[in-house]
């Protein structure tokens, strides 16, 4: 049998710990351990293993899916399983896009969460079946977003992507200008050409439009203009 090391995070730490104790009692439990914020779980997972991380999406002033993110990136072998009592399909695939295997309801029957757990802990993803229908609609209606935003973004010169993104990251013209070793008078050209393209008549519209398609602005201009 293999007995998995589990991390409870809860900001509610008297749910945390009756949690513990009740997923310590399983044969297949090593270990279980709650902390109470993102401080403290991110310290955990530096200094010991575990499994399976059991996760509160609301952590009070922490955020419950940045902290998924980061752990992930902290430890990519961790499996996580977001505990809510909310459960709109939106946040259910920020959740999984943040790397969570599985997302469970706080009312849930402490069987089935412990079946999710141990699905999670196999490899497998896990999702209440009333929740699986919202959940694909809401994939599919971001996948469209995206899809959208990449045919706008097929519109524009790589020097107008160039452009578009460093409005994104905040500059005026006359920065644009300086970093892109450009006149203002040809970043103002870039910009009138952008806005026409993506049909829109301003910089803040252009920006939204295209937000997820966009990437970093570059450090320095390595791409030629066409």
């Amino acid at each position: 049998m293999q007995r998995s090391r589990i991390l409870v995070v809860d900001d509610h730490r008297a749910l945390g710990q009756a949690l513990v104790a009740r997923l310590g009692a399983e044969p297949d439990v090593a270990q279980a351990k709650a902390v109470a914020t993102a401080g403290e779980a991110l310290a955990a997972v530096e200094t010991e293993r575990f499994d399976v991380v059991l996760l509160d999406v609301d952590l009070g002033a922490d955020d419950g899916l940045a902290l998924c993110a980061r752990l992930r990136q902290q430890a990519p072998g961790l499996r996580v399983v977001m505990l809510s009592c909310a459960c709109d399909a939106q946040t259910v695939v920020a959740a999984l896009r943040a790397g969570a295997l599985g997302w469970v309801p706080k009312d849930l029957p402490i069987d089935q969460l412990l079946d999710a757990f141990r699905q999670v802990r196999a490899g497998a993803a896990w999702l209440p079946g009333s929740m699986l229908r919202g959940v694909l609609d809401e994939f599919l209606r971001d996948r469209s977003v995206q899809d959208r935003e990449l045919e706008l973004m097929d519109r524009l010169s790589v020097r107008e992507r160039q452009v578009l993104r460093e409005l994104a990251a905040g500059h005026d013209v006359a920065s644009i200008a300086h970093r892109l070793y450009l006149s203002q008078n040809t970043v103002r050209t870039h910009i009138q050409n952008i806005l026409a393209k993506l049909e829109v008549h301003s910089r803040v519209a252009a920006v939204a439009l295209v937000h997820g398609s966009l990437g970093p602005p570059a450090g320095s201009p390595t791409e030629a203009g066409r």
